[in-house]
């Protein structure tokens, strides 16, 4: 014999596991109720979903009637955009201090602070030498980088920074002020497996101080500092003459030494 009426349970979960996206552990139950009560050849069939639950916890009751699965795809990359400093004519110092600009009026610092609490930020906006002169800012990129005015996300985006030294020099301190800007363009692309590059293309820089420049190619971000030290000292001495008048310019004294040879 055959039951007029039976329920039969199917349990229906995501299997894909796919490079750049977060598994989706859903797991829906699914209970079809299949009759016969009006015995005319054709089978009544009605499924619905009689519960849901996530990773390992129990099934609770779900008032949806889809099957929804939702996934999370994320892609990262870090780089460090590094520069020099170099002092002319005096001693490398520390403590020199830098900004980078996402606008090339460099009104606009980057967004600062970047950490796992704060993801949407993209680097620290300031940084100082050390003393060996080195710098470097490390730029933090996100799928958020890619992301559209409709929503979608693109497959690359270029991103331009700038870079300008901050440190005002204090009067008397015999460093001149560096007015070079240096324009560095990176090319970000997704390889849609959970990995951003994002590869520096392209550097330029050009001089503040001059209106009319243009950027010009450069090889490296590097700041050159001129560093001046004046000083000078008085020498007197005094000429005396024994048995007869000292007349004015009878005698010249000739002054010698280090780069000095004065008359």
């Amino acid at each position: 014999t055959y039951k007029a009426r039976d329920t039969f349970t199917y349990y229906v979960k995501e299997d894909s596991q796919k490079p750049g996206y977060e598994e989706n552990t859903t797991v829906y139950r699914v209970k079809v109720d299949v009759s016969n009560e009006a015995d005319n050849g054709h089978l009544t069939v009605n499924p619905r979903i009689d519960g849901v639950k996530t990773g390992e916890g129990s099934f609770t009751s779900s008032a949806t009637d889809t099957l929804d699965f939702e996934n999370t795809y994320t892609a990262i990359e870090e780089v460090s955009l590094t520069g020099t400093k170099n002092v002319l004519g005096g001693n490398q110092e520390d403590g020199f201090e830098f900004g980078i600009y996402t606008d090339e009026a460099m009104e606009t610092l980057a967004e600062e602070g970047y950490s796992q609490e704060n993801p949407d930020a993209r680097v620290d906006a300031n940084v100082v030498t050390n003393t060996n002169g080195s710098f470097e800012f490390n730029l933090h990129f996100t799928m958020d980088d890619l992301k559209q005015d409709d929503g979608s996300y693109a497959k690359e985006a270029d991103y331009t920074f700038y870079i300008r030294e901050l440190t005002e020099p204090a009067e008397g301190s015999g460093y001149a002020k560096n007015t070079i800007a240096y324009k560095v363009d990176y090319h970000l692309t997704d390889d849609t497996e959970g990995n951003l590059t994002a590869k520096c293309v392209n550097i330029q820089s050009k001089d503040l101080a001059d209106p009319e420049a243009d950027w010009q190619a450069a090889e490296a971000v590097s700041f050159t500092n001129q560093f001046n030290a004046e000083g000078s000292l008085d020498i007197s001495a005094v000429k005396v003459l024994t048995g007869t008048a000292l007349e004015e310019g009878d005698f010249t004294f000739t002054l010698t030494g280090d780069g000095v040879n004065q008359s």
